[in-house]
Order: C-alpha cells, then structure tokens, then sequence
C-alpha cells in the first residue's frame, strides 16, 4: 500500500485484506483467461505470440544502438512504437481470423500410426510425403480469405517486430538528422561496426 499511498500508515489487517484482494483478482482473471486460451489455440502460442510483442521492439532497440551509429533518440522511440504497433496489429488480426476457424496452428504430427516398420527402406517417400504435406500438422492452416501477412507463424512474430522496428527507426533517423559520429565511444558499438567510425575518434577513446 505503501507505494500507492506514500506516508500513510496501515493496519496489517488492512494490507492483509489488500493482498487478499489482489490475489482474488488475479485468479479470476486467469480463470477467465482459460476460456480465451480455449479459442485462440495453446498456451505456447498465446504465451510466444505475447512475448513476440516486447521481444521485437526490446531487439530492434539493441540492433540500432549497437549496429547502427547514424540512429538518434526520434529514431530509437520511432522503432519502438512501430514495432509495437504492427506487431500487435498482426497479431490481433491472426487472432480474430483464428477465432472464426479460419486459420490454425496446429502444430506438428506426433503420431506414428501407419509408419511402415522400416524406416530406412521407405525413408525416400516418407520424406515426399511429409514435405508434401499440407494438412493438419503443417505450420499453419488458413482459410483462402486469410491475407498472407496474418497467416505468418507465431513464432516469427519477434523477427517481424524486429524488422519493422529498425526500418522506421533508420528511416526516422535520416529525416530528422543523424548525430555526430565523431563524439560516440566506439567501445558502444559491435567490433563491425566500429571500423566505419573516424580513426581519430577511435585513438582519442583508446587512449583514455
């Protein structure tokens, strides 16, 4: 209680009926949430896609500190907030088309039912057959109606986010003016990247 109301004293009865509270809260919230789980497929990909939203901004921020020296502070918040923004776009939308049951994640076939008993003797159409595959059991099952940027897998959604990120980060920084290189520490920066940065620069950072 103490961080939301600071210098008031309370009884520990009344902290203890706070704690309670909040507890009650969260379990029905995540009673509530198993019905959603339910409709929007496994917990993994509920859980993957959610993270794919904060990795994707977190990564496209370490990229363009430590890969990029033109990048400037309108750019770094720009990569986040489009990282953010079309990623979560992406995923809503994938979520709503899979609510209606036009497009699935079903994961891959674990079943060994009619596997032939030797496996090196069929191993060549066993092989067909399974890149061949598009039913359940493929990456992703989607209804023909489905755009093709909804139908990406759950587990790229970091990639996309990370992407987009450093793309409207660059962009953002060019338009609004790149910092001067010759003040940065080249110790900040990936051992690749520090050859593109001025010599002078370099032995003024080397020498302290």
């Amino acid at each position: 209680l103490e961080v939301f109301y600071p210098g008031v004293q309370h009884s520990e009865a009344k902290q203890s009926t706070f704690i309670k509270s909040i507890v009650v809260i969260i379990c029905i919230i995540c009673a509530s949430l198993v019905g959603v789980v339910e409709k929007l497929g496994t917990v993994y990909q509920v859980a993957v896609s959610l993270m794919g939203i904060a990795q994707g901004a977190t990564f496209s921020l370490f990229t363009l500190g430590v890969f990029f020296p033109r990048a400037n502070s309108k750019g770094a918040i720009a990569s986040a907030v489009a990282s953010l923004l079309v990623t979560s776009w992406v995923i809503i939308n994938a979520q709503l088309y899979a609510l209606d049951g036009k497009l699935r994640f079903p994961g891959k076939v674990t079943s060994i039912d009619n596997c032939p008993a030797s496996i090196r003797d069929s191993f060549n159409s066993s092989t067909s057959s399974l890149f061949n595959y598009t039913g359940v059991g493929s990456p992703v099952v989607a209804d023909s109606s489905v755009p093709l940027l909804y139908q990406l897998s759950y587990n790229y959604y970091s990639l996309l986010g990370t992407l987009t990120g450093v793309v409207a980060g660059l962009i953002v920084s060019l338009l609004t003016g790149t910092p001067n290189t010759a003040t940065m520490n080249p110790d900040l920066f990936s051992p690749y990247v520090r050859r593109f940065l001025p010599r002078a620069n370099q032995q003024l950072h080397h020498n302290k």
